[in-house]
């Protein structure tokens, strides 16, 4: 036992002595001044093609330093910029800048970026087909959609590009999150009350903004008709609605005891959070769904729909017809 704890002492000594040693012959290298900046997007689609490149002047102590670029197994040497093909497997992908010069410490800068597929293809996935597909002549984009209370629903977000904006600005990612819109893009800036009488808006022809009685019979249909007012919270509907999706393998949805996400009727609510300032900022992916309806509160601010990832019910509010953006689903009456 003595010589076992003997040699591990020794073997401990001997262990720091290298580390001391390491640390002094760091004292032998410069250290840089700068930074390795670059912008990559959190999402992108699969098959992308992405230009990176470094922001501001990069590192500027010493002059002519080397800078190399890892993505998805490859290396480029001695350039400030990078083009990445993203593959076509949705994943989670790094990409690495580093700075070298001999003689000084060399910086790295690494980002990771999620690859996704189309909604009803892979990427994310825990949702239910509609019963239908309906085809937006305007783009050719087929959209699912099933028939509750007395309306047809899509059961996935509009993706519309003749208004608002893509998540991040990324056109592609119209795919996955749908498109984001202010209620004036929405609705054409048409408020509207009755059953399936919304203005057409973004919609495809045939297709309206849900109005409050859209909404109301929505949730009569999903409830057995307990909850048929548009202007309350509905108590457990957020769950009812909500389905538990996954992004990549990786649940939309935090986890929480209080949603189930049960997704009973395959409406397919998901969290695509919102846009902000003119769809310049976007924000609560991963936890508010948000879809607007065609009823207006006043001159400035319009109603809307949402769920929370951790609360049960569909919650109703309003915000600004302009500034605020989200998405939406189209209805028409059977």
């Amino acid at each position: 036992m003595m010589k076992k704890l003997t040699w591990s002492l020794l073997t401990v000594l001997a262990l720091g002595l290298c580390v001391a040693c390491d640390e002094d012959d760091s004292n032998d290298y410069n250290y840089m001044e700068g930074d390795i900046e670059y912008q990559l997007p959190d999402f992108c689609v699969i098959g992308d093609i992405i230009d990176l490149a470094l922001e501001g002047e990069g590192i500027t102590e010493p002059e002519d330093v080397q800078y190399n670029w890892i993505f998805d197994g490859d290396t480029t040497s001695n350039t400030k910029s990078i083009r990445l093909e993203i593959p076509d497997s949705a994943a989670v992908y790094w990409v690495t800048c580093f700075a070298r010069y001999d003689g000084y410490l060399q910086v790295t800068n690494t980002q990771s970026i999620t690859a996704l597929d189309t909604v009803f293809n892979g990427s994310v996935s825990g949702l239910i087909a509609g019963t239908n597909t309906f085809l937006d002549v305007r783009d050719s984009r087929s959209y699912q959609y099933t028939t509750l209370g007395n309306l047809d629903w899509f059961v996935e977000n509009l993706a519309y590009a003749g208004a608002g904006r893509a998540y991040s600005g990324n056109e592609l990612m119209n795919r996955v999150y749908g498109r984001y819109y202010s209620w004036m893009e929405a609705t054409g800036g048409q408020a509207a009350r009755g059953l399936g009488n919304g203005p057409q808006g973004v919609c495809p022809e045939g297709w309206s903004i849900p109005t409050a009685e859209d909404w109301a019979d929505l949730a009569a249909a999903v409830s057995e008709g307990e909850h048929a007012e548009f202007l309350v919270n509905w108590p457990n509907l957020g769950s009812v609605l909500s389905a538990d999706a996954y992004e990549n393998q990786e649940r939309m949805w935090p986890y929480s005891p209080d949603n189930k996400h049960s997704n009973n009727f395959g409406w397919n609510a998901f969290p695509a959070g919102n846009s902000r300032d003119s769809h310049n900022r976007f924000e609560n992916v991963g936890e508010y769904g948000m879809w607007w309806s065609a009823a207006e509160k006043d001159a400035d601010n319009a109603y809307y729909r949402y769920i929370y990832y951790n609360q049960s019910d569909c919650q109703v509010h309003f915000v600004d017809k302009e500034e605020f953006g989200m998405t939406v689903r189209c209805v028409r009456k059977k």
